[in-house]
Order: structure tokens, then C-alpha cells, then sequence
């Protein structure tokens, strides 16, 4: 059942129970009312009777008594009888009883001169329970025939008011990969069905973008690895086209050895970053600080080889995350900060507040270029490129979002750089833990 169908019939049982409650209602306040009315017409012939026969009694005449009642019984209204039954229980005049025995009763005990009379008026309930018959069955017969024409307008209304989300799944089953940038008419209407439309064309742009950003990383991914397996080949070809000495042969495998390194950190680089995408790393609660230490340990040499002054900052940082992609994430910042350092500069790593800070002498980064650093395979410095692929800083991008982190970049060619890393506040530790301030003691 589609969903003009569902609507129908959920209305028109919506429709249903709303009309027999309404025509429950009706008929029930109907019949109060008459019997309502029948009361109070009984209660007032009750009390003119009573006026009537306590001034026939204080008359003096109570020998015309009788003619007197019958006279008065003949005006009432036709089916109205009464009863008046003496002081001593002898039925003083009744009049005679319609032909029915469906009757309303008013009883009325009255002093006349000292004595109690009972003045009983009745009242025939044919004409209200006739009046109710009519009105059950105008009800009954009505109420299927409003239910089944409403039921037909609200079947059209559903289906105009659907029309437009019919004409977007239309719309929409004609989008495919090869035509992604297509996109919806969008209603002006105000309503749901333009916030609907307006929230398919978004996906189909996040998806498109997406589309695009998939296309371009296997692109580049396919160019970088085609280089290191061109020059596995064709070491492996010339090696193989005459006998050459031991010492040859060992150099060419040497290349072959160096260029299959080359593919497996690359690799190992888009496997990383396929993971951090997936958010396949588990969190535990740590301390970012000694994981930034030994990191800063372990690269130390590289600025060592180079004469460049590396100074840490750190002071104990708690959050959650994972301990291995946040030593990978510092790792990278300090090794490209030490990568573009000339000989003799400085590097400082500070980490306070939740905010992770690599500073560098280096060269800087041109203001065109800062904003795509970040971007997979890119690289500022093309003369470079054999020293990596340009996933590093993406990566460190990947690492900080995966920990809800924001990375930027301040640079100024000739200067130098500062990579900044902010992190989300943790309230679950207290910032105890003691300071590190010379890398030598981490080191030793």
C-alpha cells in the first residue's frame, strides 16, 4: 500500500471514529433534551393542578370538585393524564390513560387546607421516542455517505499534495554517478517539500563532492605508484638483459629494495588514512604528554643530523583518543617541520592548554598554497617530491578530525611556520602530571 493509499485510509478512519462519536453525541444530548423538556411540561401542569385544586378546595364547593377536575384534564394537551389520590389513599379523580405504555411520571406531594394530597402527571413518550427513531436513522443513513465522499476528496487531496515528492522520486532515480551534478527543481513553496528538496540536492552536492575527491585521490594515488614500479622494471629489464658483475646485480636490487620501500610507506600512508576515514581506532583516556615525548624522542636524530635546536614545551594534557594515531599525528608535524628547516635552524613543540604547537625556522609556505597543504598528494614544493608523497599533513588532518581537533597553519616565506592543533576540553582530569621541559631527560 503506497503512501496516498495509507493517508486515505488513515483519514477515513479518522473520519469514522469522528462522525459516530458525533452522532453518538447528538442523539444522546437529543434524547436529553426532550425528556428534559417532557419534565419540565409535566411539572408545570403538576403545579397548575395543584394551584387549581387547593383553590376549588378552599372554595367551599368540594361537591363540584370532581366536574371541576374533569373539566380541567380536558384542557390539557392530548396525551398528558393525571392523578389525584385524597389524604386517606382513596383516588380522588384520574383521568383516562392514553392508549400506550411507554410513559414520563411527575409525582407531586401537595398541602391543601392542612392535608396532604399526591398529584401524579403523566405524559406519553411516543412522539420523543419517534423523534429519536428519525434522527438514528437520518444519522445511520448519512453518516456512511459523508465517510465515503470524504473519503474520495481526501484520496485526491493526498494525491495532489504528493504530487511534488512523486515528481522528486522521479527526479531522483534519474541521477546516476555519470550525472551527479544534476539537481532537483526546488518548490517555493515554504513548506516540508521544499526543505525535502533543498536536503536531496545537498547530498547529491556532499556526494559529488565526494565522487570527485574519491576520482582524484585514486588518480593521483595510480600516478604515484606508477613511478616506483616503472623503475622496479626497468632496473629489473636492464639487469636482465646481459650478465653483469655481483657488485651490479647487488646495486640493482639496492633500487629495487629502495623503490618497493617507497610503495609500501605509500601504502602504509593510504591504508592509515582509509582507517582514520572509517574510524576504525579505538579511544581510551590517556595523557597526550608523554605519548608527545616519546615522539619527540624517537625523531630527535633527524634533527640532530642537521644541526637544528629542537626544544620541547609540554605540560600534561588529558583527553580521550588513540595513543598510536596521536604519536603518528606529532610525528608528523615535527618531521615536516624539521624537513624544511635548513641546517643550523630551530624547531620548538610546545603543548599546553589542549593546544599542540610545532614552530619551525624553515622556509615557510607561499599564501597561495597554504590552503590545499592539507590535501592529499599535494605538495608546496615540488622540488621535494622525492623525499614524500604529500599525505603527511593530511593525514595529520585525518588524526586531529578523528579526535575532534582543528588544525591550521601560520606561515611567512623566509620566516617561517606554526602548525597549531586545538583539542576539545576534557574535564575528566586535572592537570597534575609533572611538566617536561628538555627533551635530553626523555632521551636519557
Amino acid at each position: 500500500m503506497n503512501l496516498r493509499l495509507r493517508l486515505t485510509a488513515l483519514y477515513a478512519l479518522a473520519l469514522a471514529a469522528g462522525l459516530s462519536l458525533f452522532a453518538e453525541t447528538v442523539w444522546f444530548s437529543m434524547r436529553a433534551s426532550l425528556y428534559a423538556a417532557l419534565n419540565a411540561n409535566l411539572a408545570d401542569h403538576s403545579r397548575s393542578l395543584a394551584a387549581f385544586l387547593e383553590h376549588e378546595l378552599s372554595g367551599g364547593h368540594p361537591y363540584r370538585l370532581r366536574t371541576e377536575l374533569s373539566e380541567f384534564s380536558q384542557g390539557l394537551p392530548a396525551g398528558i393524564t393525571v392523578e389525584i389520590v385524597d389524604p386517606h389513599g382513596v383516588r380522588l379523580f384520574a383521568s383516562r390513560p392514553a392508549a400506550t405504555r411507554n410513559r414520563g411520571r411527575i409525582e407531586n406531594t401537595v398541602r391543601i387546607v392542612g392535608e396532604p394530597y399526591r398529584i401524579t402527571v403523566t405524559g406519553s413518550l411516543d412522539s420523543i421516542d419517534a423523534t429519536l427513531r428519525q434522527l438514528r436513522d437520518l444519522l445511520l443513513a448519512w453518516t456512511p455517505f459523508v465517510i465515503l465522499i470524504a473519503t474520495v476528496g481526501g484520496y485526491w487531496l493526498s494525491r495532489r499534495a504528493l504530487r511534488p515528492v512523486t515528481t522528486i522520486i522521479e527526479a531522483a532515480r534519474t541521477v546516476s554517478i555519470e550525472n551527479l551534478s544534476q539537481r532537483l527543481e526546488v518548490p517555493r513553496t515554504g513548506d516540508e517539500l521544499q526543505q525535502l528538496a533543498e536536503t536531496w540536492n545537498a547530498v547529491l552536492e556532499r556526494l559529488e563532492a565526494a565522487v570527485s575527491r574519491l576520482a582524484q585521490f585514486t588518480a593521483d594515488a595510480s600516478h604515484e605508484l606508477r613511478t616506483p614500479l616503472a623503475i622496479i622494471r626497468a632496473t629489473a629489464e636492464l639487469a636482465a638483459r646481459r650478465s653483469r658483475t655481483p657488485e651490479l646485480y647487488r646495486a640493482a636490487l639496492q633500487d629495487v629494495v629502495a623503490e618497493a620501500d617507497r610503495m609500501t610507506q605509500l601504502v602504509d600512508d593510504l591504508l592509515y588514512l582509509a582507517r582514520c576515514d572509517a574510524g576504525e581506532m579505538a579511544d581510551d583516556d590517556l595523557d597526550f604528554a608523554p605519548v608527545l615525548a616519546d615522539a619527540c624522542a624517537s625523531i630527535a636524530p633527524l634533527a640532530d643530523a642537521k644541526s637544528i635546536r629542537m626544544t620541547v614545551d609540554i605540560r600534561a594534557t588529558p583527553m580521550r583518543g588513540n595513543a598510536s594515531a596521536l604519536r603518528r599525528l606529532a610525528l608528523v608535524m615535527i618531521d615536516n617541520a624539521i624537513k624544511y628547516t635548513a641546517e643550523g635552524g630551530s624547531v620548538r613543540v610546545t603543548l599546553d592548554g589542549q593546544v599542540l604547537a610545532v614552530e619551525d625556522t624553515g622556509a615557510g609556505i607561499p599564501p597561495e598554497a597554504q590552503p590545499h597543504i592539507f590535501e592529499r598528494f599535494f605538495q608546496a614544493d615540488p622540488s621535494r617530491s622525492a623525499s614524500g608523497y604529500g599525505l603527511g599533513l593530511a593525514q595529520a588532518r585525518s588524526i586531529a578530525a578523528r579526535h575532534g581537533a582543528a588544525i591550521s597553519v601560520e606561515s611567512t616565506v623566509g620566516v617561517g611556520s606554526r602548525f597549531e592543533v586545538r583539542f576539545p576540553a576534557c574535564q575528566t582530569w586535572t592537570n597534575s602530571l609533572p611538566r617536561v621541559i628538555a627533551i635530553e631527560e626523555k632521551i636519557a
